[in-house]
């Protein structure tokens, strides 16, 4: 059995993700907890039973469990994908890094099992390197990736057999993120969709509303890009 576990910035990452993983032989798994492979079924156990509700008013409040659980066809390879709440907040993967180090080695009831690492960002306002770069640096207290190159796999002598890392950018700038790439994509052939989004921003232009409406319009692109 081999595990990768995969951190993107958001949902709509995720889901991206998740689609393109479907169109190369991987699954969506949904199956109860107890039917789950040992070292999963142990991971899930944790989780949900050592999490504590905190009294801060918030309604959704849950573990950080994976948006997306896929297993290879005919092949003993999990991979599980996980939103992070954005490129600022990569240290909310320490944690789970750290549990599956744990869980990956050997005991007498289990041999050891190997876990890879994968981080799929955007650059923003970095370039592919400087993004590189802040992941190295902001995650250095628990894992050494000294050497993570885009698109390449960085073997490690560690609990952690391989890491990689693909920095969305805009190529013709070398940064950006991945609505740089998709929608142009899904703008050809789909124009009635976006000329309604632009529509709605121009007619509800508002100073103080402004950042709502632009994240709702490319929510209304991504959204879109997802059922055709």
């Amino acid at each position: 059995m081999k595990l990768i576990i995969t951190f993107c910035e958001g949902w709509h990452d995720a889901a991206f993700i998740y689609k393109l993983l479907k169109n190369k032989s991987y699954q969506y798994k949904n199956d109860k907890i107890a039917d789950l492979p040992n070292i999963l079924r142990n991971y899930f156990k944790e989780l949900f039973k050592n999490f504590e509700y905190s009294d801060t008013g918030k309604i959704k409040q849950n573990p950080d469990y994976p948006n997306y659980l896929l297993k290879k066809k005919n092949e003993d390879i999990y991979i599980l994908l996980y939103s992070i709440g954005g490129v600022d907040k990569l240290k909310n993967a320490l944690p789970i890094i750290e549990t599956f180090k744990d869980l990956s080695e050997a005991t007498l009831d289990t041999p050891e099992i190997p876990i890879a690492l994968h981080f799929i960002l955007d650059a923003e306002d970095l370039n592919i390197q400087q993004r590189i770069d802040k992941i190295v640096e902001e995650l250095k207290t628990e894992i050494d990736l000294s050497g993570l190159t885009q698109g390449k796999i960085l073997n490690e002598n560690l609990s952690v057999k391989a890491t990689s890392v693909y920095i969305f950018s805009d190529k013709k700038k070398n940064n950006g993120k991945l609505e740089d790439i998709l929608i142009p994509l899904m703008k050809k052939d789909n124009e009635e969709i976006f000329e309604q989004a632009e529509k709605y921003i121009k007619n509800n232009y508002n100073k103080t509303r402004n950042k709502k409406n632009q994240n709702l319009a490319t929510h209304v692109k991504l959204d879109s890009c997802m059922t055709l």
